[in-house]
């Protein structure tokens, strides 16, 4: 079963181009290797390892390209993108994506006024949302303990988050 996640990385603004046309291109962050921290419903902390083989599988790197960049999560919208929503909720897109170390990377074009001033005010938080299958063997990592593993990383869209 695909489970939803948002992973949250900060924007490098002083990397940000603005364009002739006022639009903005940006490169960005979008997922990282090894153990990171997810809020329960409950308020309990669990720890989740997105390893190299998943991070960078073929597949995920793909699923990322051309994905629509969006003012904060559609959380409005079951927190996805999709052919019904996409006019109204994309503000942007990402492209380009590979690997940079332990990070998967890609470059945003940042087209709608809203987001613009969202980042202009500010607002410099970059945050992935994807579908992720759990596999509940914890283990360790890099001295880290995690509980579970995910795997069949598939980007929906990136937004801006406050």
């Amino acid at each position: 079963m695909a489970l939803l996640r948002f992973d949250t990385i900060t924007l490098d603004r002083s990397k940000a181009v603005k364009l002739d046309n006022g639009m903005m291109r940006v490169p960005v962050r979008i997922a990282r290797v090894g153990v990171q921290d997810y809020r329960k419903a409950d308020g309990t902390l669990e720890r989740a390892f997105r390893s190299p083989e998943e991070v960078f599988s073929e597949d995920a790197v793909k699923s990322f390209e051309l994905l629509p960049f969006t003012n904060d999560h559609p959380y409005a919208d079951n927190g996805t993108v999709t052919s019904e929503n996409a006019s109204r909720l994309a503000k942007g897109a990402v492209g380009s994506i590979r690997r940079d170390g332990d990070y998967l990377v890609g470059d945003a074009l940042l087209y709608d006024e809203s987001i613009l001033n969202a980042v202009a005010n500010g607002r410099q938080q970059i945050s992935a949302g994807y579908f992720m299958e759990r596999d509940e063997t914890p283990g360790e990592y890099n001295g880290q303990k995690y509980d579970f593993v995910q795997r069949k990383i598939r980007g929906n869209h990136v937004a801006i988050v406050a």
